[in-house]
């Protein structure tokens, strides 16, 4: 059995856990793996499978943007690089996305 004291520690930690500020990184953190997913540069965890849906790609980095944009003054200077940094990269991911699928889309047109 935990005493008083270790009791109290665990509960502290988890009210740390369940700040807003934690709670929105962490879900800024799984919408921008489910980006990846979306623009096909990651299989997904559970099928294993990699596919590109750039419709829920879009969605994802978005609601990345968005939320960084609503946390940003709770970040430090290193969560704030590695977000926008990841940001971008999936921004000029999702424009090579965007322009192949239109490639593609004009080439069966033209057949």
């Amino acid at each position: 059995k935990m005493s008083n004291e270790e009791t109290q520690k665990m509960k502290e930690q988890m009210a740390e856990q369940f700040k807003i500020d934690n709670i929105m990184k962490s879900f800024l953190s799984v919408m921008a793996q489910k980006g990846w997913e979306s623009l096909g540069t990651m299989a997904n965890p559970y099928s294993g499978t990699t596919e590109v849906s750039l419709e829920n790609a879009k969605l994802s980095i978005d609601t990345v943007d968005f939320l960084f944009n609503k946390i940003v003054n709770m970040l430090d200077e290193k969560e704030k690089g590695e977000i926008r940094s990841n940001l971008t990269n999936m921004k000029m991911t999702y424009v090579k996305q965007m322009k192949s699928a239109q490639a593609e889309n004009e080439k069966e047109k033209e057949e």
